[in-house]
């Protein structure tokens, strides 16, 4: 799939699909407002390799006043939810 956007200026912009793990419905597009992939939460994305998955859930937006505890636990949260989605990589061996 490729599809070109042409920004004023004269700026060519070309969006090419390289992979798609899985057959989906909604693929990959480029518009005004940059390239979208994964236009819906059930849409498996992966990067670098690893396995598509749906975006992964739960709330890691910290409130005020939270306790070292909480933090801990939303920081790992958001490190797994990286490495799951091949982003970063983990430091284990």
């Amino acid at each position: 799939m490729k599809k070109l956007l042409t920004i004023a200026g004269g700026i060519t912009v070309v969006g090419v699909a390289l992979v798609f793990a899985q057959a989906t419905t909604t693929l990959p597009y480029l518009d005004y407002l940059g390239l979208h992939i994964g236009a819906k939460s059930t849409d498996k994305i992966g990067f670098y390799g690893k396995t598509p998955i749906v975006q992964p859930a739960g709330n890691i937006v910290l409130t005020s006043g939270c306790a070292a505890a909480e933090i801990q636990v939303k920081v790992n949260t958001l490190h797994s939810n990286l490495v799951n989605l091949g982003l970063i990589k983990t430091n284990a061996p």
